[in-house]
């Protein structure tokens, strides 16, 4: 085989690993009892990597109860997720896109059908305590980003908000607030409480 036959080779290869569009199952066992089944849409088509994640819950007792979606861009998809249970709530954090993260809430009953929550730069923006504190964000830009950083048994939801600052001189000029969410128990919904610069 020439050397050039071998390269074209290569390169065709490469293209259609590239290209790929695949569906596969990810089962993750949970600390909570029972199973995460992960059915995953898998794409790659040169400028993103993305899996996209329908979540269904498989308890001790084999019952399914379908949770929702998360997406992975251009991320790093651990298989760890884990389903949290705050007071008469499940929780379950994923991913949803390059710049943003989803909760998803609900109760594992039949006819329960589970909430979604983003957290992501437009999502923060929104906020009216966020445009209380008038910061000068500008969250149309790759460099915003959104990261849940720690949720804990009571329900509290520490975030990071990186964004890029409007109209900053240099490319590199980013400012970040630390966002406290509380879950509230009658309704399941994650309320902002507080924006810090800590």
């Amino acid at each position: 085989m020439s050397s050039c036959s071998y390269i074209d080779k290569q390169a065709n290869n490469y293209i259609q690993n590239a290209l790929t569009d695949t569906t596969f199952v990810e089962v993750i066992p949970q600390n909570v009892g029972g199973n995460l089944i992960c059915e995953v849409r898998y794409w790659d088509d040169f400028s993103e990597v993305t899996r996209e994640i329908n979540y269904i819950y498989e308890s001790t007792d084999n019952i399914r109860y379908s949770i929702g979606k998360g997406v992975y861009s251009n991320k790093t998809w651990t298989k760890n997720e884990q389903i949290q249970r705050i007071g008469n709530w499940n929780l379950l954090k994923t991913s949803f896109g390059p710049d943003s993260e989803r909760i998803l809430i609900g109760q594992l009953r039949d006819s329960s059908e589970w909430m979604e929550f983003e957290f992501s730069p437009e999502s923060v923006e929104n906020e009216n305590l966020w445009k209380q504190q008038k910061t000068n964000s500008n969250p149309n830009n790759y460099d915003s980003k959104v990261e849940i950083l720690s949720i804990d048994t009571s329900g509290e939801i520490i975030a990071e908000y990186k964004y890029a600052e409007k109209g900053r001189i240099f490319s590199f000029i980013t400012g970040q607030r630390k966002l406290l969410y509380a879950l509230t128990q009658e309704n399941g919904h994650p309320i902002l409480t507080s924006v810090s610069e800590d």
